[in-house]
């Protein structure tokens, strides 16, 4: 039996890889940036190849009609005439909820009774 010894951690890890480090503040902002003027130069090739003027919003996501109705974006029509869809118990449904108060279940008391 040898003699026993400390081992070794291994080798320091880069500064950009320790979170606590400047660095890696650094290359996480950099990343940020370059991340935003990618999705600007894609907006504006999309906006580009769908030819849509600068006055008009394009909505993408899983599901743009509740980003819509949810953003406030008015609606050049909509499935119930005379009615407007941001004022429907169906567009209230996709509206964001406080977290506290009285549309939010967690409203009331855990132990209360009513």
């Amino acid at each position: 039996m040898g003699r026993r010894r400390l081992e070794g951690k291994g080798p320091t890890p880069k500064a950009e890889d320790r979170v606590y480090h400047p660095a890696h503040k650094r290359k996480l902002q950099a990343e940020a940036e370059r991340r935003r003027a990618e999705e600007a130069r894609h907006r504006t090739a999309l906006r580009a190849a769908l030819q849509l003027d600068r006055g008009h919003e394009l909505i993408v996501g899983r599901n743009p009609v509740v980003e819509a109705v949810r953003s406030g974006i008015p609606s050049p029509g909509s499935s119930c005439p005379g009615r407007s869809p941001a004022t429907s118990a169906w567009a209230r449904s996709f509206a964001p909820r406080p977290r506290w108060g009285p549309l939010s279940w967690r409203s009331r008391a855990p132990n209360s009774t009513a």
